[in-house]
C-alpha cells in the first residue's frame, strides 16, 4: 500500500488480493475501485479528444464558410458595378434616341430585377455572416470546454499530460504553454 502511495497516481498498480480473509477482500475491493477510476479517467481522456478533434473539424469548416463569404462578396461587388455600367449605359441610349426609349424602359426593369437578386443575395451574405459569427461563439464556447477537461485531467493525473501537444493551427483557444 505505501508502494501505491508512492506511485504519483499510477493506477496499474494493485493490491495483492489472493488472501481469504478480511485484509485480501480490502484488497480485492481496492483493486475494483482502482479498476473503476482508471476506465472513468480513460474515458474522460477520450471524451478531450474527441472534442478536440471536433473543434478542429469546426475551425476548418468556419475557415471554409469565411473564404466562401470573402469570393461571394467580391463577386456581388462585381455583379454591382456591371449593373451600375448597365444603368449608366441605359440612360446615355435613352437619352441619345427616342426610339431607345423601349429599351431603356427594358434596361430600367433588368437594373431593378438585379438590384433586386443584389439585395436579396446581400442578405443571403449577411445571413451566411451571422451563421459564421454563431459558429465561432460554439467554438470558441467548445475550446473553452475543452480546457475545462484539460483541467480536470490535469487535476486528476497529478501535473503535466505530455501526450496531450496543444493545437497550433487552433486560434480560437489559448492553453498554456507547457
Amino acid at each position: 500500500m505505501e508502494n501505491i502511495g508512492k506511485g504519483g497516481g499510477d493506477l496499474t498498480q494493485r493490491l495483492d488480493d489472493s488472501r481469504h480473509d478480511e485484509v485480501g477482500q480490502i484488497a480485492k475491493g481496492y483493486n475494483q475501485f482502482v479498476q473503476y477510476l482508471s476506465e472513468l479517467l480513460q474515458n474522460v481522456s477520450d471524451t478531450g479528444k474527441e472534442i478536440s478533434s471536433s473543434i478542429q473539424s469546426v475551425d476548418q469548416l468556419a475557415c471554409s464558410m469565411e473564404q466562401e463569404i470573402k469570393q461571394q462578396t467580391s463577386k456581388i461587388e462585381q455583379v454591382a458595378t456591371a449593373i451600375h455600367e448597365m444603368g449608366a449605359s441605359s440612360d446615355e441610349v435613352a437619352q441619345s434616341a427616342n426610339g431607345a426609349a423601349t429599351s431603356a424602359t427594358s434596361a430600367s426593369e433588368a437594373i431593378t430585377t438585379g438590384h433586386q437578386s443584389v439585395t436579396a443575395t446581400y442578405e443571403s451574405v449577411e445571413n451566411m455572416n451571422k451563421q459564421l459569427n454563431n459558429t465561432n461563439e460554439v467554438v470558441a464556447q467548445l475550446a473553452q470546454d475543452a480546457n475545462s477537461i484539460d483541467t480536470v485531467l490535469d487535476v486528476i493525473s497529478g501535473g503535466i499530460r505530455a501526450d496531450q501537444p496543444p493545437c497550433a493551427q487552433c486560434r480560437y483557444r489559448s492553453r498554456p504553454s507547457r
